[in-house]
């Protein structure tokens, strides 16, 4: 996947329509972005990863807001009231022999509505793709997986404090467990721990049920006994 195009509506410190191309500038396959503190970096980058992956960014789960407030907190203060937000991206993927353009927006208004929802547009090949806007999640995870997309657009401030500190964090840890596969293998013991839990579960529900069978029987012959004497006791 090749980003050709970024554009940003009114999110964050870029206000109104701002477009950059990252892939043109040099034609190399990796793109730095240098600036002053307050100038847009991690906007930017955070930007990218949303459009990409909605509620489902990493950068969503680190900040610990609510994505109706992580949204808010993405919008332009210098945007009227009454404006969208949104970031769009045109990617390049190949797909089998041939190259697929695709353009994306995720678009929100944080104004109109306390409780923001984003809508995702996509366009492939030209052409506006309903089909693939619905399973974009699924998609996505295919040419650009979740847990490793850090490894691709990272904040390089991050690598060299990583480097100096010699810690590594939980993201660059996922990402390395996915690559090496030790992801998939633990999803696959879990599951069938989960499997071996239900099983075992209902193993001992059928159990339980069979013992409460038997002691219901055991309690009605012991009534029907308790009857029997009480008569027994009349007739005496």
């Amino acid at each position: 996947m090749i980003i050709r195009t970024i554009r940003l509506h009114n999110v964050g410190v870029y206000q109104g329509d701002q477009v950059i191309h990252p892939s043109n500038a040099t034609g190399m396959p990796i793109t730095l972005i240098g600036g002053m503190n307050g100038s847009g970096k991690t906007t930017l980058r955070e930007a990218v990863l949303l459009a990409l992956y909605g509620s489902r960014s990493p950068c969503v789960y680190r900040s610990g807001l609510s994505y109706t407030r992580y949204l808010r907190g993405m919008s332009s203060r210098y945007a009227s009231k009454d404006s969208n937000s949104y970031v769009e991206l045109d990617l390049e993927v190949r797909a089998d022999n041939s190259i697929d353009l695709i353009t994306l927006r995720r678009t929100w208004n944080s104004w109109r509505r306390r409780r923001i929802t984003d809508r995702l547009d996509i366009h492939r090949n030209g052409s506006l793709d309903t089909f693939l806007s619905n399973v974009w999640d699924s998609y996505v995870e295919e040419i650009a997986p979740r847990s490793i997309v850090e490894l691709f657009f990272f904040d390089g401030e991050h690598i060299f404090i990583t480097a100096e500190s010699g810690d590594t964090p939980e993201s660059l840890k996922l990402a390395m467990r996915e690559l090496l596969g030790i992801t998939a293998i633990k999803k696959t013991i879990d599951s069938l721990n989960r499997a071996i839990s239900k099983k075992t579960k209902s193993l001992s529900d059928e159990r339980t049920r069979t013992l409460l069978i038997t002691l219901e029987d055991e309690r009605r012959n012991l009534l029907e006994q308790l009857h029997g004497i009480a008569q027994e006791i009349d007739e005496v």
